[in-house]
């Protein structure tokens, strides 16, 4: 899947944009359940959320990552469900 609306994908434009390295992520399992890190030039992200599966888990860090450097507005992570007010 490959939705350019997706965080994992903005993210890659994001970095494709710069001409830096792509995103790497790193995934934690516990109880069944998945947290991922992204790291992007040496920065690492997280979401505090446990995840029911890997993918959900890096898209988590990813919405994260893309959030803390600006590429997306609070306003719109709420009206598209992707955060709780």
């Amino acid at each position: 899947m490959n939705d350019p609306d997706l965080p994992k994908s903005k993210l890659i434009a994001y970095c494709k944009k710069k001409k830096i390295k792509p995103p790497s992520y790193e995934t934690i399992c516990e109880d069944k359940l998945f947290r991922a890190i992204v790291t992007i030039e040496k920065k690492k992200y997280t979401s505090t959320y446990w995840e029911k599966n890997k993918r959900f888990a890096e898209q988590g860090a990813a919405l994260a990552c893309i959030y803390l450097l600006g590429l997306v507005e609070k306003n719109e992570l709420i009206e598209n469900g992707s955060i709780l007010e």
